[in-house]
């Protein structure tokens, strides 16, 4: 039997047209007063830090009460069809199917936008929900409360991604159509756009990166043409022709990784916790590449064999 639920259109979600309070209440199956309790809680509804290796940008992760109604939008939205365009955040799509899109001798265009969860303002996200998901003015407005902080979009919540989106989903949907009518093909992937054709003209690239920037505030960087005949990196992988490729970067992280599995085995117990972290590195770096390469994937399978051989229980089955 087949359990795949089906998609349905965005008018067909529970999130669209909510009137009142005590309905969305219930499809966030919370009562009013939790949904009250969050919103006056503000950014006491979340953890602070740092994002790994990075000082300069926070990483706010909502607490328990606050992640059970994010994990429960999102989880509506997910549901809601979405065009072949995105790939981020969409069941069946990933960063290597992004970049396969765009496969063959063409030339690319990328760029990023900056900073995007905390550039998209908790302004953009209650227009979201009165003009695409359609619901009244208070309704959309108590839902850009739960869902932003300190004004913006949260850059540790699973809600960010699929609500970033739709909170663009206009700009997207006009740089699909503009791109089309270039003869240029368009994906997104998150805050990675990329566009790949015969020929990317000097002047599409200044019409898209002006419209972000003119609609939404959105600073574009990372802007990045590729001539048909060179090696593209797309969101993590490289386009060589017709065929991808593991980044070499990825490739010397496998490699360095494998030159310590014998000290790693040899110099640790089985209950090491640095034994443990090494074994899910690797094979977390390993079923990556195998994405793109399936020579990697069937390493992967190996490690993991061996690591049950080895009676080496994963950290989450430990914490069980």
């Amino acid at each position: 039997m087949n359990h795949k639920k089906a998609k349905y259109p965005i008018n067909q979600s529970p999130l669209y047209k909510v009137n009142n309070l005590k309905s969305l209440a219930k499809i966030l199956c919370v009562d009013i007063k939790t949904i009250q309790t969050i919103i006056d809680k503000e950014s006491k509804n979340y953890y602070f830090s740092n994002l790994p290796g990075d000082k300069e940008r926070a990483l706010e992760v909502p607490k328990p009460q606050l992640k059970r109604i994010h994990t429960r939008i999102n989880n509506l939205i997910s549901r809601i069809s979405t065009p072949d365009y995105l790939n981020s955040g969409v069941k069946g799509r990933s960063n290597v199917k992004n970049a396969k899109v765009h496969l063959g001798d063409k030339a690319l265009l990328k760029i990023d936008i900056k900073n995007f969860y905390p550039s998209t303002t908790n302004e953009m996200v209650e227009k979201c929900f009165h003009k695409i998901f359609r619901c009244t003015k208070d309704i959309a407005k108590t839902l850009s409360q739960l869902c932003c902080v300190n004004g913006h979009l949260p850059t540790g919540s699973p809600i960010s991604q699929s609500i970033s989106f739709y909170s663009n989903f206009g700009i997207f949907n006009h740089l699909n159509i503009y791109s089309k009518s270039r003869n240029i093909l368009f994906s997104v992937y998150v805050d990675d756009l990329t566009f790949s054709g015969q020929v990317i003209p000097k002047n599409f690239v200044d019409y898209v990166t002006s419209y972000i920037e003119k609609n939404r505030g959105y600073k574009c960087h990372k802007i990045r043409i590729y001539n048909s005949d060179t090696p593209k990196v797309v969101t993590g992988a490289v386009i060589a022709g017709h065929a991808l490729k593991v980044k070499n970067s990825h490739r010397k992280i496998i490699n360095s990784l494998f030159l310590e599995f014998d000290e790693k085995t040899k110099s640790h117990t089985i209950d090491s916790p640095e034994l443990e972290h090494y074994f899910q590195v690797l094979i977390g770096h390993l079923f990556s590449a195998g994405q793109i390469n399936g020579r990697y994937y069937q390493k992967g399978r190996e490690i993991v064999e061996k690591r049950k051989i080895m009676k080496l229980q994963k950290q989450s089955d430990k914490s069980t």
